[in-house]
């Protein structure tokens, strides 16, 4: 089972909860949930902290803000975390399947590609995706299109909370290569999912799902 937890609150992560790998605040974390000698779960033996001493073992990536929210490609594994800005940057992180996990992506020495604070991060990986908040103020991560778009086979798509843009994310070498406005709007928009058919839905907190359909 895969979870993601935010840094704890209060602006700016005053605790510097994301960098302390002590507590699962600001971190992916991983599980098995069958109990296992009398504990509630187990943790799964390759995560990427098992065995380090003073480091949480259900930790797969660190250094998140507010992941919301992350999604694996069906078709290659690829872990895609969207991660909502303090004020000024919003961000989207790739990790290819079979990285092994153990990333460190950066806040809150780092909001997004801006330097953010004197502390210190060690080794960040920086998103393959950023923007401003002259775009919007908090993004919405979505899904890799899978057989249900035909048009947008291999396309991440996301969100912006307040624009209500939806946007297509092309990926080519590991490299972003072009963000594309699909015309479409969402506002509100909180999370994305696919219906039996692969096709995209789109859920708002306003009420409501929408379905992207070809057009």
């Amino acid at each position: 089972m895969w979870a993601s937890s935010g840094d704890g609150g209060s602006g700016g992560d005053p605790s510097n909860n994301a960098q302390n790998r002590s507590n699962l605040l600001g971190t992916i974390y991983r599980i098995d949930p069958t109990p296992s000698a009398g504990a509630p779960y187990s943790v799964p033996g390759t995560n990427p902290f098992v065995g380090e001493a003073g480091v949480r073992a259900e930790i797969w990536a660190y250094g998140l803000r507010n992941p919301w929210r992350f999604a694996f490609d069906s078709a290659t594994g690829d872990l895609w975390i969207a991660d909502v800005g303090q004020g000024s940057r919003e961000e989207i992180n790739l990790e290819p399947a079979g990285s092994g996990g153990g990333r460190n992506y950066g806040w809150k020495a780092w909001e997004g590609d801006v330097r953010f604070s004197d502390v210190a991060a060690a080794d960040p990986f920086f998103p393959i995706y950023a923007y401003g908040h002259d775009q919007g103020c908090s993004i919405t991560g979505g899904v890799v299109s899978r057989g249900g778009l035909a048009a947008l086979e291999g396309v991440y798509l996301f969100s912006d909370y307040c624009s209500g843009v939806i946007s297509g994310l092309q990926i080519v070498g590991g490299d972003a290569v072009s963000v594309v406005d699909l015309g479409l709007r969402a506002p509100g928009a909180v999370a994305f999912g696919t219906d039996p058919n692969g096709d995209v839905l789109v859920a708002l907190l306003g009420g409501g799902v929408r379905r992207i359909i070809d057009n």
